[in-house]
């Protein structure tokens, strides 16, 4: 019945993300429009490369699986575009992009109102509660080297954009 369903960096945010696809298409009225943007796999990759490498150097080999675990809520490109036609949106704009956040350090970027509102809490439940402090004190100390021996710390997040219109019944149950 609609002619429009817009997320804006919010579909990776849903349990399953596909299933809200199927749902768009089917409250779309034919010739609507689903329109998503999102931040897809590789999001700030740099910072948890570095969290695997302390994790695994504190002996917590145990927590890189929860840690893969955490990332893989992060969307893969092909695999939502090919949800899209799957779930019978044909693809009107496909377009990739990315931006970089610059911080002055590693403190700057653990510290950052939105990292601190959006991503710590899940980052501290990776980590037993008695070790969290020196944990993220060895996180902060390798990322404030490599924001000195750079200039700065950069975090690259890539972003889809895909418009669909409604054109075919859902062809697909999954």
């Amino acid at each position: 019945s609609f002619d429009l369903v817009l997320s804006n960096l919010g579909i990776n945010n849903f349990s399953d993300p596909y299933s809200v696809i199927r749902e768009s298409y089917r409250l779309l009225k034919s010739g609507g429009y689903f329109c998503i943007s999102t931040n897809v796999e590789g999001h700030m990759d740099r910072f948890y490369r570095v969290f695997e490498q302390v994790l695994a150097q504190a002996g917590y080999e145990d927590r890189l699986l929860q840690l893969q675990t955490h990332r893989a809520h992060r969307l893969n490109a092909n695999k939502l575009i090919a949800s899209f036609t799957d779930a019978g949106f044909s693809i009107e704009k496909n377009i990739s992009d990315r931006f970089v956040l610059r911080f002055a350090s590693g403190s700057a970027f653990l510290n950052h109102y939105f990292i601190q509102l959006a991503f710590m809490d899940a980052w501290k439940k990776l980590v037993p509660f008695e070790r969290q402090q020196p944990i993220f004190r060895e996180l902060e100390a390798r990322l404030n080297a490599a924001a000195k021996a750079e200039g700065e710390l950069t975090m690259t997040v890539p972003m889809l954009y895909l418009s669909g219109i409604k054109t075919r019944k859902y062809a697909k149950e999954k």
